[in-house]
């Protein structure tokens, strides 16, 4: 299966060359992770569940 995720890249996560920062790199996988948790759900035709 190949899901796609598209991110923004926001005005915090370049440095002062213009570059992306290496750190920011996971907050963008995490993101795409987030998002592909509830394509999946809703796929199955379910509803997200949060547990505390």
């Amino acid at each position: 299966m190949i899901y796609t995720n598209q991110q923004f890249v926001r005005w915090d996560d370049i440095d002062a060359f213009g570059h992306v920062n290496n750190a920011k790199y996971l907050t963008y996988i995490q993101e795409a992770r987030f998002q592909w948790s509830f394509y999946e759900v809703k796929a199955e035709g379910e509803k997200p569940t949060l547990l505390e």
